[in-house]
């Protein structure tokens, strides 16, 4: 029985670190301090005004509270986890948001919380050789998740000013960290051939 414990509690953290993956890739909100905390009632939807719906998550963390908007695939990865649990699954995936459950979302299917994602995500990536980048001795994190949303968004024409405002910096951290990027990410617009 002892043995299955640890084997049972692994596969939960990879059952859940598949969608927390995803869903940091597609928010860029900060692994730990912002989406550890976040529970089902800080999510909602942004109505604009036309009338579409986008998902809205209230975060807080390292800049204080804030609103983000969530690229629409994040609905698949929430409600995956939503499945997982016989409390939550019993609501439509718009009920659950407008129950405001107070319930952590990044919970393993026993309920707990995770407290290995980092390192299962370490030990994946080097089990597949993808550890460390091609250009520098650093390992990647959670956190480098952060920086492929933010290139991600630079590559497809984010001003620095609103993906600032959405991940919770400034537009000088972000000016910081990517401007050798900018120009060779925006060569089709710079060149002409894309407006």
């Amino acid at each position: 029985m002892d043995d299955k414990k640890p084997r049972e509690t692994t596969s939960m953290n990879r059952e859940l670190l598949r969608n927390y993956v995803l869903i940091l890739a597609n928010t860029g909100a900060r692994h730990g301090t912002e989406m550890a905390e976040l529970k089902w009632k800080d999510i909602d939807w942004y109505i604009d005004r036309e009338n579409k719906e986008y998902l809205q998550m209230t975060v807080d963390g390292k800049t204080g509270n804030r609103q983000l908007i969530a690229r629409h695939k994040v609905v698949t990865y929430l409600k995956r986890i939503q499945s997982r649990f016989d409390d939550l699954s019993k609501y439509s995936f718009d009920e659950l948001l407008r129950a405001r459950v107070d319930e952590y979302v990044f919970r393993l299917r026993n309920g707990s919380l995770p407290k290995t994602l980092d390192r299962n995500f370490q030990q994946y990536l080097d089990k597949l050789n993808l550890l460390h980048g091609t250009t520098s001795d650093q390992k990647r994190t959670l956190y480098s998740l952060r920086h492929f949303y933010a290139t991600y968004m630079i590559e497809n024409n984010v001003s620095p000013a609103i993906l600032a405002k959405q991940m919770g910096t400034s537009i000088g951290m972000i000016e910081k960290h990517y401007s050798k990027f900018i120009p060779n990410m925006a060569a089709a617009m710079l060149s002409g051939e894309r407006y």
